[in-house]
């Protein structure tokens, strides 16, 4: 591991970090038949090689970040960067994937590797950015943020199939498609904050999750 670790520290010392990220997503992609994408989700339960390759590398990313800390001041401090090589990377994925798609045109491999080179820069450019803005204008400690980070985690694992059930719910509904995306996160947040309250936080499956949380006196 201390071999891994210098071999991390040294990827981060250098200014072109992100692009060492960048060709093993862009392998991970290259295979799916609708380009840009990593495969069809909702289509199996059990993903694709390639897609945990490619999900997988944004968690072990930030598994080695929390294990090697002394790099986010930095990465805060980058923010800007990687938000401005998103949205560059951003348009440029769309129109090269209208290009594309636009129907009786070629579909050359360069622009194949264009608009798959700006989705893998996009998707690492944006996190990065992302979590750098967190670090920079909200890195003080507050117990509020503090428990709504503890509970996103519950939030990302648990909150697929009540999203799903919703959208049926509402999909006969005849109001505004606005105003059923607003309520179906609403009520996302309220249902699963409430479970994670009472059913999470304080017991084995918080562990799991956050590790060990006293519950309050009051």
């Amino acid at each position: 591991m201390r071999a891994l670790d210098a071999a991390f520290d040294g990827l981060l010392a250098r200014p072109w970090r992100i692009l060492a990220l960048v060709p093993l997503s862009m392998l991970c992609m290259w295979a799916h038949h609708d380009v840009g994408l990593v495969h069809d989700k909702g289509g199996s339960l059990t993903p694709p090689l390639r897609a945990i390759l490619y999900y997988g590398s944004f968690f072990l990313l930030g598994w080695w970040l929390h294990r090697r800390a002394h790099h986010l001041p930095d990465l805060a401090r980058s923010y800007k960067s990687y938000l401005l090589i998103a949205i560059v990377a951003f348009p440029t994925f769309g129109i090269g994937y209208m290009l594309y798609t636009t129907p009786g045109q070629p579909h050359p491999l360069w622009l194949k590797a264009l608009i798959i080179a700006a989705s893998a820069l996009y998707a690492w450019a944006g996190a990065l950015a992302v979590t750098g803005w967190f670090l920079r204008h909200a890195g003080t400690h507050s117990p509020r943020i503090r428990y709504l980070a503890d509970a996103s985690y519950w939030l990302y694992l648990a909150h697929y199939p009540l999203v799903l059930w919703l959208q049926k719910v509402m999909l006969p509904w005849g109001v505004n498609c606005g105003l059923k995306f607003t309520l179906n996160v609403l009520i996302n947040l309220i249902v699963l904050l409430f479970l994670y309250d009472r059913t999470v936080r304080y017991t084995w499956l918080g562990r799991l999750l956050n590790g060990p949380r006293a519950r309050p006196a009051r």
